[in-house]
């Protein structure tokens, strides 16, 4: 790639070929660089054709920073036009829905909706049926339905087929069957208005491929090789999808690392990237080959030192990573306090001392586990007067013209929600306290 010049492990990977390949790409090892080198060391140095190759990655974010460095790596190299596909693991189901959706009733055009609209229509369902077992007067039993359709998708299951592995003999199986009976009219509602969510686009696209394999092998010899990033955030429908098309023997570079499974509460699994060589052996004499990057290009010994003994504790088969700057200084430095108010106060005066010391404000990141815990370190900064900016959505929601204006939007839905009517009432607009209230 133009400005980079590969490590010795990147270069091993590079010279591989047309090959079924498991990369373990540790922290900072370059996992989208490396995506978008073998891509082009396939096309410049192994003979595949650009438009041939396949690559598909988590987001669309993602998918267009890998669509930019492919061509950045490329550059002159290939006529204009021949451009390598490159799709989020949603957008290529989408394609084969797009194309073959009507093998599974879905008509022409897709008309995906989003997950906001998914929940408002199974909320329609739900707040327009009888239930006799199921405890509507807790707010959550709408959530919990929601949660096991997107589960139920992530598996490939459907009411039908959950409802045989329910025991009857539950105490609790009453009250699931008629969840399952809810989720069963919501996907009628969608068949009847023609819609799909995110859900539907793997599990309809593994149905069609599955019972249809002729147009697998169609869609198959479209590409000679798919190269996989981020694969350790698949869930086990998706990777299905792709051994119902790619397995038995086609060329797969799956690149991901287990350690940073982020999409885990969405259904992410492990063992998709765990029993990648199994799920994809490769062919029977070129079985599928697993190789490691371990060279950071972020962090300073000191750090990797850390993160190597942490890092082991939880996955002791995990090579450890190597700085690729031996000489580069950091600081590991653990602080307890009494309280969330005191471990604000902590981080902000360590933000003034760094900046009294000649490091500017821009330079300066608090990473959070959670967005609940926002809220009290951005009030710390504003109380030291230092100059913030919230990089997240969830952050949003704390700022209170946000939060106030979310209070209204959520009264207009549900006049019932007290938390909102509490926020309206503390707010600027009324200015109410808790004696007031009271």
């Amino acid at each position: 790639m133009n400005g980079i010049t590969p490590s010795a492990e990147q270069r091993e990977i590079l010279d591989i070929g047309l090959e079924t390949l498991k990369i373990r790409a540790g922290a900072g090892t370059g996992k989208t660089t490396t995506v978008a080198m073998v891509i082009a060391a396939l096309v410049e140095r192994h003979g595949v054709n650009p438009e041939n190759v396949l690559g598909i990655t988590f987001t669309n974010k993602a998918a267009s920073e890998l669509a930019d460095k492919v061509r950045s790596s490329l550059g002159q190299s290939i006529e204009l036009g021949r451009q390598v596909e490159v799709h989020t693991y949603h957008g290529f189901a989408a394609q084969i829905l797009s194309e073959f959706g009507a093998l599974a009733g879905i008509g022409s055009p897709l008309r995906i909706i989003t997950p906001t609209f998914s929940r408002q229509l199974l909320a329609d369902v739900y707040v327009n049926t009888s239930y006799q077992h199921l405890d509507i007067t807790n707010p959550r039993s709408l959530n919990k339905i929601k949660v096991l359709t997107d589960r139920m998708g992530d598996h490939l299951q459907t009411p039908e087929s959950v409802r045989a592995m329910t025991d009857d003999d539950d105490p609790m199986s009453a009250s699931r069957h008629e969840m399952l009976e809810t989720i069963n009219r919501y996907d009628l509602d969608k068949r009847r208005l023609g819609l799909v969510d995110y859900g539907d686009l793997v599990t309809l696209s593994c149905l069609v491929m599955s019972e249809y394999p002729d147009l697998a092998r169609t869609v198959r010899e479209r590409y000679e090789v798919v190269v996989l990033d981020e694969y350790q955030d698949t869930n086990p429908a998706q990777r299905v999808l792709l051994t119902t098309i790619f397995g038995d023997g086609f060329p797969v570079v799956a690149v991901g690392d287990e350690d940073q499974t982020i999409y885990e509460w969405r259904g992410a699994s492990a063992e998709n990237f765990e029993l990648f060589t199994t799920h994809f052996p490769g062919r029977p004499e070129a079985p599928a080959r697993e190789r490691s990057l371990t060279l950071n290009r972020r962090s300073s010994p000191v750090i990797l030192d850390v993160a190597n003994e942490i890092r082991t504790k939880a996955n002791p088969k995990a090579p450890p990573l190597r700085a690729a700057d031996e000489t580069l200084p950091g600081l590991v430095t653990t602080h307890w306090a009494e309280d969330a108010l005191q471990e604000a106060d902590w981080i902000a005066g360590r933000f003034e001392e760094l900046h009294s010391n000649g490091v500017p404000w821009s330079e300066m990141a608090v990473l959070f586990r959670k967005n609940k815990d926002f809220a009290v370190v951005v009030d710390a900064m504003a109380r030291h007067g230092i100059p913030v900016e919230v990089a997240n959505l969830g952050g949003l929601l704390s700022v209170p013209e946000v939060a106030e204006l979310r209070a209204w939007l959520t009264i207009l839905d549900r006049p019932d929600d007290s938390a909102a009517l509490v926020q309206v009432l503390f707010g600027s607009s009324y200015r109410l306290g808790l004696g007031d209230l009271a």
